[in-house]
Order: structure tokens, then C-alpha cells, then sequence
């Protein structure tokens, strides 16, 4: 049978939602293909570009799924513009595993490197996350996951503990065992994240040292305070969940990284930490996304 590849080189943050569309009309799986880690920009960042990549069956419902992509996209383009997608007829191939040739480590901070998990791990003194980025969100290629796994660099001290609330691949509690936590909660609603978050655990050798749960705050609440607390999820959710009696979940001085916020949305989030009890130490930014660093201070 022949193929026909759909590609588009965009901006990390459109990647999530690009994917999303082509894997209605894609169901054997989409790729979203990072530059090589030597591209990287001199702060550590990769270079703003990715590549996401669907094969459609070149069948008699071709052109069909190529009409719901080609609209599918047009809807996407008018919140924010894309590039012209690419189709490309090509001969029978194992697509499944031709697209893993394209996809390369993204080093990230200092020290932590993410690599896809059929790839040779960098040396010392890289921290390798090894992961299947066909899984769950988080590949690291979007602004998001980046500048929690930076400050996250930044504000662990070795041997304290450590929640994930919406772990998705599990790359966050990943990155915390590697640089040296304590104990790991990671948690998700999604049944799915909550899989790939094991097998990914697993496949770093990290089976049993992170705590994987199905739940959201009322879990995270019921176990003891912890030292640092991770949430890369959309910004009304941190909203509500602030309002909801997140901070306990923190020790005094404990301190939370939040993430999935857009510029326009710091302010109301940064308010409902306030209210919460919370303060707040810096945000950090990348493209239109931000992430706030806050602390729970000691009772007086």
C-alpha cells in the first residue's frame, strides 16, 4: 500500500494542538520531531521549531481525511496562524518506525537531556529522561514542560519530596528522580497518562521510586505535605484548584512550580495564589507562556 505524509513545521506551543488534529484522521499514531540537540540556542533552548508528521493510508477514504484535515486546520489557523500543511505521496514503508529517524534529544537547563527512549543516552554529566514521545503530553518540545524542567533544575534540593499533579508522560517526576527526590507523587485523571507515566517510569529504571496514582488534588491532599509541587495544566484549572485548598498540599517554605499559563493569564492566577496564602518568588517565560515559581511561607 502507498502512503501519503502530512507535515507541518511550526512553533512548539501549536505542536499539541496540530497533533491532536491529524490523530483523528492518523490513528496508527503522529510524530513531533525536535532539532538536534547541536541546533540548540545558546540559553539551552532548542531552536523554536518542530516538525509534526501524520501517514494516511492512500485509499478510497483519502480524500475525505484530507478535506477534515485541510479544514481542521483552517479552524486552527484563525485562532492563530499556521504554515501550509505538506502532503506527500510515498512508497510502502514501515512508517511506524520511520518517523523515530527524524526525532533527536532536547537538552533542557543545565544538566537534563530529553531522549527518545530507542536513542543511546548522552554520558556524564547529562541527565538523561528517556521517553516514548509518541506517548502522553510532555516531550519537552513544548514551552511548558521546558520552564517547569528548568526551575524545577533550580529549586529541588536532593532527598526532598516531590508531587506531579497532571503527570502526563511522567517527564516531570522523571526528571525529579534524576536530580535526586525524594518521594515522588506523580498523579492524572487521564487512565492513559497515568500508563504512560509507568511504562516511561519503567523504562528510566525508576519502577517503584515514583508513586503513580489515578486522582487530582483530593489524592494529592489526602497523602502528607510535600517539599515541591509540579502542575503543567491549563491556567483555570490552577485557578480553581488554588481556590480548592492546593497550598496545604505544600510544606511551609514548601514551594510550587505552575505552568500552562499564557501572558494574559498570569494575573488571575497570581491572585488566587495570593489568596491561597501563597507568595511569589519569579516567573519565568518562554514565548507567550509563563510559569510561576510560588512558596508557601512558615507560619509566623
Amino acid at each position: 500500500m502507498r502512503w501519503v505524509e502530512v507535515s507541518l513545521t511550526l512553533e512548539p506551543e501549536l505542536a499539541d494542538p496540530v497533533a491532536e488534529l491529524l490523530a483523528r484522521y492518523a490513528p496508527g499514531g503522529v510524530s513531533l520531531t525536535s532539532v538536534p540537540i547541536e541546533a540548540e540556542t545558546g540559553d539551552g533552548r532548542p531552536a523554536d521549531r518542530v516538525t509534526v508528521r501524520a501517514y494516511l493510508a492512500s485509499d478510497a477514504d483519502l480524500a475525505s481525511r484530507r478535506q477534515g484535515i485541510e479544514e481542521g486546520l483552517w479552524f486552527l489557523g484563525r485562532i492563530r496562524p499556521l504554515p501550509q500543511a505538506t502532503f506527500v505521496e510515498v512508497e510502502e514503508i514501515d512508517w511506524a518506525e520511520r518517523w523515530k529517524d527524524r526525532y533527536h534529544p532536547i537538552r533542557v537547563g543545565r544538566r537534563l537531556v530529553i531522549v527518545p527512549a530507542w536513542l543511546e543516552p548522552p554520558g556524564s554529566p547529562s541527565l538523561p529522561i528517556l521517553l516514548d514521545p509518541g506517548m502522553a503530553f510532555g516531550t519537552g518540545a513544548h514551552p511548558t514542560t521546558r520552564l517547569v524542567l528548568a526551575a524545577l533544575e533550580d529549586y529541588l534540593v536532593p532527598g526532598q519530596s516531590v508531587a506531579d499533579l497532571g503527570c502526563g508522560s511522567g517527564v516531570l517526576s522523571i526528571a525529579a528522580c534524576r536530580l535526586g527526590a525524594g518521594r515522588i507523587l506523580a498523579l492524572d485523571i487521564d487512565p492513559e497518562a497515568v500508563r504512560s507515566t509507568e511504562t516511561n517510569a519503567a523504562g528510566n529504571g525508576m519502577r517503584g521510586a515514583i508513586q503513580i496514582r489515578l486522582g487530582s488534588l483530593d489524592v494529592l491532599l489526602a497523602e502528607p505535605p510535600v517539599d515541591l509541587l509540579l502542575a503543567n495544566i491549563l491556567a483555570s484549572v490552577l485557578e480553581e484548584m488554588l481556590g480548592q485548598g492546593l497550598a496545604p498540599a505544600l510544606k511551609p517554605d514548601g514551594v510550587a512550580i505552575l505552568s500552562g499559563i499564557l501572558e494574559t493569564q498570569v494575573d488571575p492566577v497570581v491572585r488566587a495564589a495570593e489568596r491561597a496564602g501563597l507568595e511569589l518568588v519569579e516567573t519565568r517565560a518562554e514565548e507567550d507562556w509563563r510559569a510561576l515559581v510560588l512558596k508557601r511561607p512558615p507560619p509566623p
